[in-house]
């Protein structure tokens, strides 16, 4: 749990909302009915000059609640579930002036040219870069992420207004028949359960048409790339347009078998106002991604080196078989 201050309590005064509820809720109204610390859910995005501020028993309980407002919003991303950088408003509004340099998705839109794809399925968009590169060349895009606030921020690029958006995850798609789905940067390694990962292949194959081929990445776990995840390796200064200066860094919390997690921390500077999420990947090993595709129905086409990133990213693609005559 990542927290620099306590909730209100719950014995005061019993809820009068459920548990879905308390993410509507405003800050003075959280206040008023104490919401149950135990609605807090993993991971947290907290705004800690909030309770460096507060100035009386009450600013101090306002600032406890707009930061469980702000963390019961953000729930763990595990499967369709958003991770809270990408669900939190203020975080996504940075996160491309964070991340300018994009040509890491210059492979997937040639790609796109090589397989002759002119309907494209975009998994965990998250901010819409690729799916709005792909509109502004006339590629028919149906982009998909569980994260409201990235989805705003996507609406709002160049091409959006051709590019059918959807809020939720490849197992809640309703009928398509793309020519290619695609997951790009760290989507593929969110899913932490081999029962997410299964569901999402599944709802992915249902979304291709006969043919129609998967491509993803994933990086390569031999090579260990969470140990560059330092606050000396990582850390980024951004001057943003009517943002302000923000401080942006990463740190890895935990190592367990395939399973890495890392806190992200980011400041801003106009208002020392510091935002924390957390988020865990899985590294799952060539051999253990080629068996659950079979699984799943679907025939390896290739996989191939990140040209970008050699040796350190697999590039797996992955064919929906034509139906059996």
């Amino acid at each position: 749990m990542i927290c620099t201050a306590q909730p209100a309590s719950e014995a005061a005064v019993a809820p009068t909302v459920s548990e879905e509820e308390v993410l509507t809720l405003s800050p003075e109204r959280a206040v008023e009915i104490d919401v149950p610390r135990r609605w807090i859910r993993e991971p947290r995005a907290i705004e800690r000059s909030q309770f460096h501020r507060a100035e009386s028993s009450r600013d101090r309980r306002r600032a406890q609640a707009e930061t469980l407002c702000a963390v019961a919003s953000s729930p763990g991303h595990d499967g369709g579930v958003a991770d809270a950088f990408f669900e939190n408003p203020r975080l996504a509004r940075i996160y491309d002036p964070l991340h300018p340099d994009r040509s890491d998705l210059d492979v997937y839109v040639d790609l796109v040219d090589e397989l002759g794809a002119r309907s494209v399925l975009d998994i965990g968009c998250g901010t819409g870069t690729f799916a709005c590169l792909l509109a502004r060349r006339g590629v028919d895009v149906t982009a998909v992420d569980p994260a409201r606030a990235s989805l705003d921020v996507a609406r709002s690029k160049g091409g959006a207004a051709t590019v059918r958006w959807l809020h939720g995850d490849a197992t809640s798609l309703p009928a398509l028949d793309v020519d290619a789905a695609f997951m790009t940067g760290n989507v593929a390694q969110v899913f932490l359960t081999d029962d997410d990962w299964a569901a999402t292949l599944h709802g992915i194959r249902a979304a291709l048409r006969p043919g129609g081929v998967l491509v993803f990445e994933t990086r390569v776990p031999a090579r260990r790339a969470w140990e560059q995840w330092t606050p000396e390796l990582t850390r980024t200064i951004v001057d943003v347009p009517g943002v302000g200066v923000v401080e942006s860094w990463a740190q890895v919390t935990d190592v367990s078998g395939d399973l890495v997690t890392f806190r992200s921390t980011t400041t801003f500077r106009r208002d020392d106002v510091v935002l924390e999420s957390v988020s865990t990947l899985r590294f799952r090993k060539r051999l253990h991604i080629e068996a659950l595709l079979e699984r799943e129905g679907f025939e390896l086409s290739e996989v191939r080196d990140a040209p970008d990133r050699p040796g350190l990213e697999m590039v797996f693609l992955a064919r929906r078989p034509d139906v059996t005559p």
